[in-house]
């Protein structure tokens, strides 16, 4: 492996400082389109080189899809933007209609609790998300270590191979339960 490029340790830690948008960043006003995307490149610029983390196209077919809820106007609000940010994190394992029925349960929920704000009840998910994301970005290093995978060696190709196909069987696993969960508690259950 030439020694120019970066350890395993130092690509783990790239990957797990990903940069998160917080609900503190969204501001109290409503925005239009091009705003919602500005912010979101400047927030998350930790993305894949060259790769939008949202585009026009995406908000309209979020929209036409009702994942989001209609817009008044031109502009979205924070609430809105909050659904953005939920689908954003939601769409890399999972499919349109998985997303829109646990969107639609957390729509539902919000309706019928007479004091919940639907705006604060998304507030709270994803707030409760990121440090459950923080738990995680600090866990996987002692994973990995359970998995007796030496990251600060330089890795043999057969390694580097067993690592690759070990994440992904993690990340299959991860993507599986998430979807269990969604067909056992946010699909619609036929009578």
């Amino acid at each position: 492996m030439p020694t120019d490029q970066p350890n395993l340790t130092q690509l783990l830690e790239e990957v797990l400082h990903d940069p998160d948008i917080t609900p503190q960043d969204l501001p109290n006003l409503d925005l239009y389109m091009d705003q919602i995307i500005t912010l979101f490149d400047n927030k998350l610029q930790g993305g894949r080189p060259g790769e939008k983390p949202l585009t026009k196209t995406m908000i309209n077919n979020y929209s036409k899809e009702r994942l989001i809820k209609p817009i008044k106007g031109k502009k979205y609000s924070r609430e809105q933007l909050l659904q953005i940010l939920l689908i954003y994190v939601m769409k890399q394992s999972l499919n349109m209609q998985q997303i829109k029925e646990v969107l639609t349960a957390i729509t539902d929920f919000a309706q019928d609790q007479p004091s919940c704000q639907e705006e604060e009840l998304l507030t709270q998910i994803y707030l409760g998300f990121l440090e459950n994301k923080n738990t995680q970005r600090a866990q996987i290093p002692d994973l990995l270590a359970q998995l007796d995978l030496n990251l600060a060696d330089a890795a043999s190709l057969p390694q580097l191979a067993i690592l690759v196909l070990a994440m992904c069987a993690a990340s299959n696993y991860f993507k599986r339960f998430a979807q269990a969960i969604i067909n056992t508690y946010f699909a619609p259950q036929e009578d």
